[in-house]
């Protein structure tokens, strides 16, 4: 027979939504408050330091271990840009998530947002699933299929983003790939088979 097995995790998990707090604290010693605005000009140097988010027609490939998660590509665009359409292909996305990027949609920072994602997640995880659909309007669709893909697009008005990887939308970084283009027919062709609903 197998054995029962635990598992234990190094170091604190931080929400994001605590950093993200804009007065000062003395919470505990060495805790460290940063404004959202700091918050996302660090994303966007940890992208930066991982060769950045592309240019027009171009890739970049990267391996990384612990050092950057696929929600950390859409702190490091919104650091510079406002977001008009994201779209998002996951087989799973994480509560914390789900949280800030509604904080974003109400800030305008943004304008819309369409989830494709698999299936068996309202079974996996069905607070955060019951959070999602809560959330539902015209700017924010959610859409259940046969899916495992792990696929963001990120619509801006000079950029078209594509971050492909192995990746779940979390904020929990491990070993993970990811291909990130900027290319507007990659953009569409990805976007065509992700919102349709046939």
């Amino acid at each position: 027979m197998f054995k029962n097995q635990s598992k234990k995790y190094k170091g604190k998990h931080v929400l994001l939504k605590e950093k993200f707090k804009s007065e000062s604290s003395t919470f505990k010693s060495g805790f460290i408050e940063m404004s959202k605005k700091e918050i996302l000009k660090e994303k966007l140097n940890n992208v930066q330091e991982l060769k950045g988010l592309p240019k027009k027609g171009v890739q970049i490939r990267i391996v990384t271990k612990k050092a950057i998660n696929s929600f950390d590509f859409i702190l490091a665009v919104l650091a510079t840009e406002e977001i008009e359409e994201m779209i998002i292909a996951f087989y799973r996305i994480g509560k914390k998530v789900i949280q800030e990027l509604n904080q974003f949609v109400n800030e305008n920072k943004i304008k819309s947002i369409y989830f494709l994602i698999n299936d068996g997640w309202p079974k996996l995880t069905p607070d955060a699933y019951n959070l999602i659909k809560q959330l539902e309007n015209n700017n924010w669709k959610v859409r259940l299929d046969n899916n495992h893909t792990k696929i963001i697009l990120l619509k801006t008005s000079k950029n078209n983003f594509i971050i492909e990887g192995s990746g779940n939308l979390s904020v929990n970084a491990r070993i993970e790939q990811y291909v990130i283009d900027n290319d507007i027919k990659l953009f569409e062709f990805h976007k065509k088979w992700i919102t349709d609903e046939k």
